[in-house]
């Protein structure tokens, strides 16, 4: 169900207010290997995946990142310095 590319559509980080819409240089891929990798333009980081009840939980570089499932959509609150929405990609 969560398989396959996620696409950030909202967020902000510390620093900045609301991102662009639909930010097609950042995703999130899910593999069924429970592996993936987020991807923010040409810069990618490998990382380990696994489904909650609710929650999604990414563990990259040493790092574990914890988002909810809502809908079709997953929120994370600390993700890379960002809060972002992510929704099954393509949109």
């Amino acid at each position: 169900k969560y398989v396959g590319e996620w696409i950030a559509v909202e967020g902000h980080g510390k620093d900045d207010d609301i991102y662009n819409r639909n930010m097609p240089e950042f995703k999130i891929h899910l593999k069924d290997t429970g592996k993936g990798e987020v991807r923010l333009g040409i810069e990618r980081k490998d990382l380990k995946w696994s489904v909650d009840d609710s929650f999604v939980t990414l563990k990259i570089d040493g790092d574990t990142y914890s988002g909810s499932i809502k809908e079709e959509k997953i929120v994370f609150k600390d993700f890379l310095q960002t809060a972002c929405e992510a929704l099954p990609y393509p949109l």
